[in-house]
C-alpha cells in the first residue's frame, strides 16, 4: 500500500472482517439446503408518512437470485 489513505482503508477491514466471521457461519449453518428467504420489496424506517422520505433502490445479486430492493429513509 502506497499512501496513509490506503492503510487506513487497510487497517479498517482487518479490523472488520474478523467481527463476520462467526455471524457467517452462523448464517450458513442456518440456511444451508434452504430457500433464502424473500424480502418486502419495500424497507422502510419511517414510521410515520409525515417524515421527509429519501427513496434508495438497490440491486441485491444473491447466488440463485435478483433482487431490487427500495428502501424508504
Amino acid at each position: 500500500l502506497s499512501d496513509k489513505t490506503s492503510y487506513k482503508l487497510y487497517g479498517n477491514w482487518t479490523g472488520v472482517i474478523p467481527t463476520l466471521i462467526e455471524p457467517l457461519l452462523t448464517y450458513l449453518a442456518r440456511t444451508f439446503g434452504q430457500p433464502l428467504e424473500k424480502l418486502h420489496p419495500i424497507i422502510s424506517a419511517c414510521v410515520t408518512s409525515s417524515c421527509t422520505q429519501k427513496h434508495t433502490t438497490i440491486i441485491c445479486l444473491f447466488f440463485d437470485h435478483v433482487c431490487i430492493q427500495a428502501s424508504c429513509h
